[in-house]
């Protein structure tokens, strides 16, 4: 029987964003792609694996890299004692230890393929392994045309596969749902995540509501987020389920996203490489707002599928929110946004990927 392994390096009692959920929804639409093949994912949870590890996953042992990293936590020796001839391997992050093992091992199991999608984390160890000229992946799987472009991955062949966005789950409400906010923001609370600028470009009046878990790899920011919040009277949800999301997107007119590039260190990547929230909410019938430039912007166009203003720009954004509380247009902007949204399904990526790394036709 083929294998798929999924390998994503993560310790989910520290950190789930984007990038886990990216890899565990593709995950399970290969499972459906794939009938017959033994999936099996491979990710790391510290504490409390039953509550954290989705179906389909293994939490496996990452002692030595939960002292480096909670997004590089599986060590070589884990992901080569899990590799077989034959495997086909989807290797999420590319400047990790697990990746650099994933592709010498390829070359000693023989048969074995690997792909690899980069989500924009690692270690500084892993970005000096993922420049050496070690064996390249067999395919470089892309989120986007602008990850694509800035991707640091090494690969024989690269594709871009997109992905998104579950439409049995992420759908617009019945018609006639009223609206209970102008915007909705989503996402962990941290400085590049851009609530507190949000807040502060925050129109007189609008109704606002901001998601996101309580835990934070920066706890004065979220403190800081939840008193601007607080002062304004906006609403903060912590830690909500799917089923709440969803009835969050449905109700709100506008989802935005505030992306503040703070980079540590030269090479690191943008604070957005896609853009989920944007794709579930605009599945949801909630029109999007984003910068104009960068990672949504494909998918986001001004005037057709939402809203853009000039990246970085705090005036641009105030003008934006404000322009917005208008209902001038509304209708056609959700419309645009619901038809684009059925461009980045999970089932599209499934599809790209399999046949990019030789699955059934």
């Amino acid at each position: 029987m083929p294998r798929l392994l999924s390998v994503l390096p993560s310790d989910l009692a520290r950190t789930r964003g984007g990038a886990e959920r990216y890899a565990f929804e593709l995950h399970a639409a290969l499972a459906e792609a794939l009938p017959g093949w033994d999936l099996q994912g491979l990710v790391v949870a510290s504490e409390e694996p039953g509550r954290h590890v989705p179906a389909g996953w293994s939490a496996v042992d990452g002692r030595a890299g939960r002292r480096r990293s909670s997004g590089d936590a599986i060590g070589a020796r884990c992901v080569l004692g899990h590799l077989r001839a034959g495997d086909v391997v989807v290797a999420h992050q590319w400047r990790t230890r697990a990746t650099t093992a994933l592709r010498f091992g390829a070359r000693l199991r023989r048969g074995a393929r690997v792909a690899v999608i980069d989500h924009g984390a690692g270690t500084r160890v892993g970005y000096l392994l993922g420049w050496i000229p070690f064996p390249q992946a067999d395919v470089g799987a892309h989120q986007s045309e602008f990850e694509a472009a800035i991707s640091p991955i090494r690969a024989r062949r690269h594709i871009v596969i997109r992905g998104g966005v579950d439409q049995r789950r992420f759908r617009a409400p019945a018609d006639g749902t009223a609206a209970a906010r102008d915007f909705l923001m989503v996402g962990r609370f941290l400085p590049y995540k851009g609530q507190l600028r949000f807040l502060e470009c925050l129109p007189h009046g609008a109704r606002a509501l901001l998601i996101g878990p309580r835990d934070s790899d920066d706890p004065e920011y979220r403190d800081a987020v939840v008193a601007k919040a607080a002062e304004l009277g906006v609403p903060i949800r912590f830690d909500v389920s799917d089923e709440e999301l969803i009835e969050a997107y449905q109700t709100s007119r506008h989802t935005v996203q505030v992306p503040v590039d703070i980079r540590r260190y030269e090479g690191a990547a943008p604070p957005e490489l896609l853009g989920l929230t944007m794709l579930e909410a605009m599945a949801c019938g909630s029109v999007p707002i984003c910068p104009a430039t960068g990672a949504s912007a494909e998918f986001v166009r001004d005037g057709h599928t939402g809203r853009t203003y000039e990246a970085g720009s705090a005036d641009g954004l105030s003008r934006v929110l404000l322009a917005a509380l208008d209902d001038d247009g509304h209708g056609a902007l959700r419309t645009g946004a619901l038809a684009e949204a059925r461009r980045w399904t999970w089932a599209h990526a499934a599809r790209e990927l399999v046949s990019a790394v030789g699955g059934p036709g």
